[in-house]
């Protein structure tokens, strides 16, 4: 069994399960740390996932800069040692997306193997690695973003330089409503004073449940690069991703559309 380990970010987890669902389930499954169980219950992946027990965040494995060397190789361990009660060293063996010094140290006596990073998106690579089809990126070609009425936008992004900004904003909203489209402005958390805005709705959302609604019932998604615009590729919506910072390689297959 090939074990393809998510222990950190939400998106990276989505684009894993977006593509193993598309391969053998009997032979690849998702290492899931137990922070990501919401979202994997909110997107109802029927594929096959092992849950490790390490907390309700990303592990401090990954971040020695904001927890410190000592908390971080402290988790790491912990990390590992559920990794090797959860698989089998014999039969098993792990998937990073890259294979630095952390995966080695996490994967140590198991084989460990890295997607390799030669099509230049994350998805095609993953498609590569499985054996999927070469049309594996044509199945959007057909969506006719004329014929839409809801625009949904979902401005946040766990990183502030990466967030929309409100004039953008509203001007996406006075476009649409020059062309007889309904733009809903999404926002994570609880509600707080924002700007006002003309011509478009405002929603608060809390919880992936929530969250994974909203995208759910949009015609087309205008996001910032952030797990929204995942989750639209997930479930075959077309998606707009607006950043100030290239970033290729970890954008929706979608968004090229």
């Amino acid at each position: 069994m090939r074990w393809f380990c998510s222990f950190k970010a939400y998106g990276d987890l989505i684009i894993a399960c977006n593509s193993l669902r598309k391969a053998n389930s009997a032979q690849n499954g998702i290492l899931a740390g137990s922070h990501l169980c919401p979202l994997l219950d909110a997107i109802d992946f029927e594929g096959t996932v092992r849950i490790l027990e390490i907390g309700k965040n990303v592990p401090a494995f990954f971040d020695i800069k904001k927890n410190g060397f000592v908390r971080a190789l402290h988790s790491g361990f912990l990390l590992r040692n559920e990794i090797q009660t959860s698989i089998q060293q014999s039969t098993d063996s792990l998937v990073f997306d890259s294979l630095g010094l952390r995966q080695r140290f996490l994967a140590r006596s198991f084989h460990a193997e890295a997607i390799v990073h030669g099509a230049g998106n994350i998805y095609l690579d993953y498609a590569s690695y499985l054996g999927l089809s070469e049309k594996y990126g044509d199945s959007f070609h057909h969506l006719n973003v004329k014929h839409t009425d809801k625009v949904y936008i979902f401005p946040d992004s766990r990183k502030k330089n990466k967030e929309l900004p409100y004039y953008l904003i509203k001007n996406i909203a006075k476009e649409n409503s020059k062309c007889g489209k309904e733009t809903i402005l999404i926002k994570v958390g609880k509600p707080v004073p924002l700007p006002q805005f003309n011509s478009l709705q405002l929603q608060w959302v809390d919880g992936f449940d929530q969250l994974m609604a909203q995208v759910r019932n949009a015609d087309i998604l205008v996001t910032a690069d952030s797990l929204p615009a995942h989750l639209a590729e997930y479930i075959g919506t077309p998606v707009f991703v607006f950043t100030p910072v290239p970033n290729d390689y970890w954008m929706p297959l979608s968004s090229f559309k």
